[in-house]
C-alpha cells in the first residue's frame, strides 16, 4: 500500500495523550500528521508547529480523521479554524472534559446526562462542544476524567510539593492514559450513523481522594500532603482548579463499554498505580 492510499489522521495538539494515539494509528496503517506548539519530532509522524494561525494541514484533512486536543480559548477562533479546515474530514474528535457535567454531588452521570458546568473551564468546554453541532462534519466529544499515567501521578505531585488535599471524601474519576488513548482511537474509528455523539472517558470506578492518598502513603513511604480549605485553595489556584474539588459526580463510561465494547486495561486507579509504580 502506498502512502497516498493510506487513511489519514491529524492530531491537533499532540502531547501526553495524543502521542500514544499516534502509535495506535500507525499500528492500524494510518498516515499520521500532528500539530504542536513547537515542531518536536514524533516517530513516524509528520509534525508541524501551529500557534493558532493558518491551519497547517488543511489539504491533508480531506477524508481524514481529525482529533483536536487544544484547551478552549475565550474567543474560540482556534477551534473555528480547525473546524473550517476539517469541513471535508470524515470525523472530528474533540477531547473535552467531564467538567461539563457540573458539581452535582454523588450523582451518576453517563452520556445521556444533562450538562450543567459551573467552573470557567467547564463552561468553555461545553461551549466548545456546542460548536460541533454547527458544522456538517460528523463529530464525537470525548469527555475525559482525571488523566494519570507514567510521569503524571499524584505521587509525583506530592513529592514535588505541588499537591494539597482539600477534601479527602471527595469522589475522583480517573482514567489511565493508555485506556484513554484506546478509547479515543476507538471513538475516532467506530462506524456509526449518529452524526454528533459523546463518549465518557473514565474507568467507571470512582474512588475517594483520601483513599487514594492513603494508598500512596502506605505503599510508598510518603508523607501525607498538606491540607487546606476550599476557600484558601481557590484563592491560591483560581476558580477552575477549585471547581475540581467541588465536583463529585460519578462518571459512567456507558458508551465506551456498551457501544465500543471496550475492556479497561486498568479498571480502577489502584490497579493503574500498581502498574506504574512497579507493584504487582
Amino acid at each position: 500500500m502506498t502512502d497516498e492510499a493510506k487513511p489519514r489522521v491529524i492530531l491537533v495538539g499532540a502531547g501526553y495523550t495524543l502521542t500514544r494515539v499516534a502509535n495506535l494509528a500507525i499500528r492500524d496503517g494510518f498516515e499520521v500528521f500532528a500539530t504542536k506548539r513547537t515542531p518536536d519530532e514524533i516517530p513516524g509522524v509528520t509534525v508541524k508547529a501551529w500557534d493558532g494561525g493558518e491551519f497547517p494541514f488543511a489539504d491533508e484533512a480531506k477524508d481524514a480523521i481529525v482529533i483536536y486536543s487544544v484547551p478552549p480559548s475565550e474567543n474560540f477562533q482556534v477551534m473555528a479554524k480547525a473546524l473550517h479546515a476539517s469541513e471535508t474530514a470524515t470525523r472530528f474528535v474533540y477531547l473535552s472534559s467531564t467538567s461539563v457535567y457540573g458539581p452535582d454531588w454523588g450523582d451518576d452521570v453517563d452520556e445521556s446526562s444533562k450538562t450543567n458546568p459551573k467552573s470557567p473551564a467547564g463552561m468553555k468546554r461545553a461551549a466548545t462542544e456546542d460548536l460541533l453541532q454547527l458544522v456538517d462534519t460528523p463529530s464525537v466529544a470525548v469527555r475525559i476524567a482525571g488523566i494519570y499515567g507514567p510521569g503524571r501521578t499524584l505521587k509525583d505531585y506530592i513529592e514535588k510539593g505541588r499537591y494539597k488535599l482539600v477534601n479527602p471524601d471527595k469522589v475522583t474519576n480517573r482514567i489511565h492514559v493508555d485506556d484513554l488513548a484506546n478509547i479515543i482511537w476507538l471513538a475516532a474509528t467506530h462506524e456509526t450513523d449518529t452524526k454528533h455523539w459523546v463518549v465518557n472517558a473514565a474507568d467507571g470506578n470512582p474512588q475517594k481522594v483520601g483513599d487514594l492518598i492513603d494508598f500512596l502513603v502506605e505503599n510508598y513511604g510518603m508523607k501525607q500532603p498538606d491540607r487546606t480549605t476550599i476557600e484558601a485553595y481557590e484563592a491560591e489556584r483560581g476558580p477552575s482548579a477549585a471547581a475540581r474539588w467541588r465536583a463529585s459526580s460519578r462518571v459512567v463510561p456507558k458508551v465506551a463499554t456498551e457501544e465500543l465494547g471496550y475492556e479497561f486495561l486498568y479498571p480502577n486507579v489502584f490497579d493503574g498505580y500498581r502498574a506504574i509504580l512497579g507493584q504487582k
